[in-house]
Order: structure tokens, then C-alpha cells, then sequence
């Protein structure tokens, strides 16, 4: 969609680009249809280990067709546009899942997990994947070794402690296209969408039934007002602007973003393209943007029929893994683990694992926002995207005031 910038906007793009420029390594990728067809196929042999490996997982996930799986697949030695043979594929993190977390349920103290959608609780499990990395190579540049093992290296640069090492990438497949704008065909394609507490589909922030009910507040979430949660087109878009790795870990690492992303199921080059790119970063070339995919024909047929998109009959059990850990399973409705545990990918547990890693380098942050806002790069070029988004698309709806990070570390 073609639209003029008015004098504002241009500035604001400037911080966002500014933002991206720190990223100095090109990213995207072309993969060969073979190589992309492997991805696939790694990520459901490894969806089969997971489940095979684990003796206690809900008859009802074990049983049913109805998922959709995401999965991180790191690639070593590529470090040109185009991706070679002996890339070393490796599945790092992986999940299903699509459901969100009642809003009853919800918990000021970081402790549930709030949306568990297979591509975002998978996103969660490449964070956790990424704090083992950084420890890794923390303990052996302490040791006075060179940190081979880990996939990060110490940086010289001001912004940052730590970056990837060269060759390295990540790839995000889908089983299915994420929901939201990606499946936008003809009403108000661009506009931002979301995932409402007991609907099936995804609803425009500008749509009439939404009007005055964007800011969420406590009593309503709770109690009366469904819960609000961004889709996951929003989503990999705002990963695909600012970076994979959140802002917690911006304390530490440079950005990091997908090659390429790989989509199952009801993939739409153009739409997807725009859904998770294009409404922030503009057409053209983009070193930094991913690569867009589709199966091959043969593996979209495998994909069908073991991963069918179909909410009504989806578990409301998600299975989360990361390399060298178990996997676990989350009910995506109250955001705990069996037995009312917490999950690891909660916010309450990513913020010990930034505590347990920051005790190195100074005092730690009081509260978890405290955390979020020391990384003032990647919070300046947030904020720059919801205002680019907000007169054409809409506005970014966050959780009620008292949910957003004002807990203690």
C-alpha cells in the first residue's frame, strides 16, 4: 500500500532505520526449494523426538492432528545472499500452540504466560536458547578462552556486549500462515489485528465494536471485557523491525533477525509481505528483511495432514523445547505448566535468567521494567514504530497498565 510520509513520519523512520543500521551483517537468504523442504522436515522429526521423549504429555495434544508447530532452525557458514549446502541445519527451539491466555487468568507478577500461539511461545523458547549461548560465552571469555562453542562473540562496539558470530542465521517456519494481516485478503488489508478472548479469528483495532475498549484496564480484563492480545502477523513485525531478541537481551547483544521465514500452509507472497514487513519497512530491497517461502507441493500435503489449522478442535495444551533442555508442556488458557507451574517462558522467569546474567556487569534493575528500559536503542525505535504504525494501521494494543512489567526482579 502507497502512501506519502508526511515531514514526522520521516523522522520517525530515520530512528527505526537508524536503529536497524547496527546490524551490520546481511541477513536474508535464498534458500533452494530442496533446502527449504529439509527445513521442513527437520522440524517435524524433531516435533516427533519431543513427544516421544516426554511420558506424561495430555492425551488430547498427543492425539490430535489439529496443531500448528513452529520451529527456529539455526544455519552455520553462510555468509552471502545465498545460502550453500553444508549450511549445518539444526532445530534450536521449537512449539505449538494457539491459544491465549483468559484474561481472569491473567497475573501482575510476570507468572503466566500470556499468549501461547506456536510461533510466539517458540520465539520465548529461542530467547531461553540464546540466554544459555550468552552464558556459555561468558563463562569461557572468563576463562581466558576464545568462546567457540558459543554462538556469540564479544563485540568492541558501544551498543552492544555481544554479537552473532559470522555465518550464523535463523530461520522461523510455520506450519501455517499467523494469523492476523498475513490472511487478509480484501477488508482493510494492512490494519493492525487482534487475537479477542473466546473468537476464533482476529479483529481490526479500528473495527467499531473495538471502539474505546483499546486501553485495557484491570477490572475489565478480569472480570467483564474479553482479553486483547496482537496477532502474530503484528508480531513478526515487530520482530522483523526491531529484532528477534526482545528488549531484555538487547542489554546485551546486538540485533538479531530471521533469514527467512517459512510458511506451511495458506501462504500469500504478497500479503505475507505485507503483513510482516511492508507496513513498517517499505517495499524494495532490504538486507535485513527476511526471505519469504512456501513448501513444495509434496511437503505441503505432509503438512495438511499431520498440522491442520482448525481452532474449534485444537488442544488447549502447547509443547514448548530449546536445544539441550526437555520440553514442557503449558495449557495456553491459564498460562501454567502441568500442575499450575510456572513456565520458563513466562516473563517472571526470562527476568531471572537476565538477572542471573546482569550480576556480572552492575547492579540489577529493581523491576522488570527497569530491565526492559535500560535498553533505551531498542525502546527509542519501539516507540517509533507504533507512532509510524498508528494513523494508517492503528494502534498497538498492550495489556492492562498494571500487567505491563511492574513487577520486581
Amino acid at each position: 500500500m502507497q502512501y506519502t510520509l508526511s515531514n514526522v513520519q520521516y523522522c520517525t523512520l530515520a530512528v527505526i532505520n537508524r536503529y536497524r543500521s547496527v546490524c551490520t551483517v546481511r541477513t536474508s537468504q535464498h534458500l533452494p526449494e530442496q533446502m527449504i523442504d529439509q527445513f521442513v522436515e527437520l522440524s517435524m522429526k524433531k516435533f516427533d523426538e519431543v513427544l516421544a521423549r516426554r511420558q506424561d504429555i495430555p492425551r488430547e495434544l498427543a492425539q490430535t492432528k489439529h496443531r500448528i508447530l513452529a520451529t527456529f532452525i539455526m544455519t552455520r557458514g553462510a555468509t552471502g545472499g545465498e545460502a550453500s549446502a553444508d549450511i549445518s541445519p539444526q532445530v534450536v527451539a521449537l512449539a505449538t500452540g494457539t491459544k491465549c491466555v483468559f484474561g481472569k487468568k491473567l497475573k501482575a507478577d510476570g507468572s503466566v504466560v500470556n499468549d501461547c500461539h506456536a510461533e510466539i511461545a517458540c520465539r520465548r523458547s529461542l530467547l531461553c536458547f540464546f540466554y544459555s549461548q550468552l552464558h556459555m560465552a561468558l563463562e569461557q571469555g572468563q576463562d581466558g578462552h576464545e568462546s567457540c562453542q558459543s554462538i556469540f562473540e564479544k563485540t568492541s562496539r558501544q551498543d552492544a556486549m555481544f554479537q552473532l558470530k559470522a555465518g550464523i542465521a535463523f530461520h522461523l517456519y510455520i506450519s501455517t500462515a499467523p494469523c492476523g494481516d498475513s490472511l487478509v485478503v480484501k477488508t482493510c488489508p494492512g490494519q493492525l489485528r487482534v487475537k479477542k478472548e473466546g473468537s476464533r479469528d482476529t479483529v481490526r483495532v479500528k473495527a467499531p465494536q473495538l471502539e474505546g475498549k483499546l486501553t485495557q484496564s484491570w477490572d475489565g480484563s478480569t472480570t467483564r471485557e474479553p482479553l486483547l492480545t496482537m496477532s502474530c502477523s503484528d508480531k513478526l513485525l515487530r520482530w522483523n523491525v526491531l529484532g528477534i531478541q526482545g528488549a531484555l537481551l538487547s542489554n546485551f547483544i546486538s540485533p538479531i533477525y530471521c533469514s527467512s521465514i517459512i510458511i506451511g500452509h495458506q501462504f500469500k507472497h504478497r500479503h505475507l509481505q505485507r503483513a510482516v514487513c511492508e507496513r513498517v519497512l517499505g517495499e524494495g530491497e532490504d538486507c535485513l528483511k527476511p526471505s519469504l517461502y512456501g513448501c513444495s507441493s509434496a511437503a505441503q500435503r505432509v503438512i495438511q495432514e499431520r498440522f491442520q489449522k482448525h481452532y474449534g478442535r485444537s488442544s488447549k495444551w502447547t509443547i514448548n523445547w530449546m536445544l539441550d533442555c526437555s520440553a514442557e508442556i503449558v495449557k495456553g488458557q491459564t498460562g501454567k505448566c502441568l500442575h499450575a507451574k510456572q513456565s520458563r517462558l513466562c516473563k517472571s522467569k526470562l527476568g531471572e535468567q537476565f538477572k542471573n546474567l546482569w550480576v556480572s556487569f552492575g547492579p540489577i534493575p529493581l523491576m522488570y521494567k527497569d530491565a526492559k528500559d535500560k535498553a533505551e536503542s531498542y525502546q527509542e525505535a519501539k516507540r517509533a514504530m507504533y507512532s509510524l504504525l498508528q494513523p494508517l494501521h492503528g494502534k498497538w494494543v498492550h495489556k492492562p497498565e498494571l500487567f505491563q512489567d511492574n513487577f520486581r526482579l
